[in-house]
């Protein structure tokens, strides 16, 4: 069970104590913003720069604290104090913060000194623990690496996308708490509903993934008719819902435009052969008009968000990013059933489904041409 004097329970608890006590307005909200995105940067940067129990980390926030993942943490839930709009919580959160990380800090410097000895004895000496008050290290050695099995393989990724999801917490919360639900007839409130549950979704099935080395979806779903089943589904949802109004109805049909000829450059780019490499899968290995799978991916929802922006429904924008993200990852990413998955993983999902992206674009010109006619795409 949790502790609010434990690292892992101060931020539920701190996040609870917000929603239940706090305050927050879209002021309150959009001020505490640029902490968490500070906080959240600055811990992925921190956890690929790291190696743990191999040698002292120099590099990256290395250079300039000892303790950045406390930092950035400290980042992060001073952001959720702002975003409460609560002045006792504010007051509140450094004597907190303090007595849970300061014993942490000491009995992580301990035990490091055991291990490393005089090497981090003097890096210790140089680099300041939690401020960035000195100057800082040179430059040199290993720094931030994709590779690095704490991105990787490790819970980084999902925690992140979960730091994320707080200011979006915060404001469906304020919102709901404000006005009901009458944020199911404000397009852009129901926008910001459908994509916090697509974060937590994401979160939960990225962390599913890299505990159990499992596809993100069930191996079926990248069956190109299943895909194909989603993507209609989706279609029909937004022709015949009603679509909520928006403060940025006006700029929904350029958007549509652009998607549309994003989508195009992007799925017929892919397929065009280039140089020596197009001739070379010509003549045996591959078709020459082969598309990769990221992008098949991505010129279909792009077709797709734009039919979804010319049928005003950008509440569905975030789950078909969603399935699309997933689809795109099973294929690449190890227990996913792509090609890293190794010789006893599962053929990667066939996902090449031509007429699907051309049924999609004709989806989204057919939409525009409605509104530009003055005719509703959606009721």
């Amino acid at each position: 069970m949790k502790s609010p004097l434990d690292r892992g329970g101060l931020r539920f608890f701190l996040v609870l104590v917000t929603l239940l006590a706090g305050a927050s307005t879209h002021a309150t909200i959009l001020a505490g913003v640029p902490c968490i995105l500070l906080g959240a940067a600055l811990h992925f940067w921190a956890k690929g720069c790291l190696r743990q129990d191999r040698f002292v980390a120099m590099t990256g926030p290395y250079r300039f604290v000892r303790h950045p993942f406390y930092l950035a943490n400290a980042l992060i839930d001073g952001g959720i104090a702002v975003m409460s709009g609560a002045w006792p919580i504010r007051l509140a959160l450094p004597a907190w913060w303090l007595a849970v990380y300061l014993p942490v800090m000491r009995k992580e410097e301990r035990r490091l000194t055991a291990a490393f000895g005089s090497t981090y004895a003097d890096y210790r000496r140089r680099v300041p623990g939690l401020i960035p008050w000195r100057r800082p290290l040179p430059r040199g050695g290993p720094g931030f690496q994709w590779s690095n099995p704490n991105i990787a393989d490790g819970e980084e990724i999902p925690r992140a996308v979960r730091i994320l999801a707080y200011p979006l917490l915060l404001l469906v919360w304020t919102d709901l708490r404000t006005d009901r639900w009458a944020v199911l007839a404000d397009g852009l409130k129901l926008l910001a509903l459908s994509t916090l549950i697509m974060l937590y979704a994401l979160s939960w099935a990225l962390r599913r993934h890299q505990r159990r080395r499992r596809p993100i979806l069930p191996r079926a779903a990248g069956h190109p008719a299943l895909r194909a089943a989603a993507a209609l589904g989706i279609l029909t949802i937004a022709a015949l819902a009603p679509a909520p109004a928006t403060l940025i109805d006006d700029w929904l049909l350029p958007a549509c435009a652009a998607l549309v000829t994003l989508s195009a450059a992007i799925y017929f780019e892919g397929g065009r052969p280039k140089a020596e490499g197009g001739r070379r899968r010509a003549e045996g290995g591959g078709p020459a008009g082969h598309r990769s799978t990221a992008r098949v991916a991505a010129a279909e929802c792009a077709a797709l968000l734009a039919a979804l922006a010319a049928c005003r429904a950008l509440w569905l924008a975030p789950p078909a990013i969603f399935l699309y993200a997933a689809w795109a990852l099973d294929a690449r990413l190890p227990g996913g059933g792509g090609p890293s998955a190794g010789p006893t993983g599962q053929p990667p999902p066939r996902i090449a489904c031509p007429p699907l992206y051309y049924l999609l674009a004709a989806a989204a010109i057919v939409a525009c041409a409605l509104r530009l006619l003055g005719l509703p795409a959606s009721p």
